[in-house]
């Protein structure tokens, strides 16, 4: 139920700021090239939008398995040596994402007093989908292993 809730607030999100993004760029062109005009907010909005849809949908894809790998060189592996090589690749994964959390939280926090130009939200708002996003990779990361050690077992 939990994973079922996450995974839909996660889609949500992603889809909410990609609609959101498409349609600030949309006015942005038409306000533009119509009106003569551009809107002072909408690149800073566009880049802050996409930051977020990037950390979110990156988790998406590590809960579908969807990121780029060497399969095709792994899978000529015997299974002790492929199931090795996973544990490993898991691991430094899981090490990695570890700091960019910890790291991408003190830089989120130290700049939550700075605000942005145009929008004047705070720029740690925006760092947040770093620490936020590398998360939510680790625990679709954690999903994955349990979800292979167990159908391994039970075959």
């Amino acid at each position: 139920m939990f994973f079922k809730l996450l995974d839909k607030l996660i889609y949500h999100v992603t889809a909410f700021c990609f609609l959101a993004a498409s349609s600030i760029a949309f006015i942005q062109v038409i306000s533009r090239y119509v009106f003569n005009s551009s809107l002072s907010w909408a690149e800073e909005a566009l880049r802050y939008l996409f930051i977020w849809l990037f950390f979110l949908a990156s988790a998406a894809a590590f809960k579908d398995k969807m990121h780029v790998g060497l399969d095709i060189i792994v899978d000529s592996f015997k299974p002790k040596l492929r199931n090795a090589v996973h544990h490993a690749v898991d691991l430094l994964l899981i090490v990695f994402l570890s700091f960019l959390v910890f790291y991408g939280y003190l830089f989120s926090y130290e700049n939550m007093a700075q605000l942005s130009t145009a929008l004047e939200i705070p720029i740690g708002l925006v760092n947040a989908a770093i620490p936020v996003g590398s998360a939510l990779m680790i625990f679709y990361l954690i999903r994955n292993i349990y979800l292979r050690i167990t159908v391994k077992e039970s075959e």
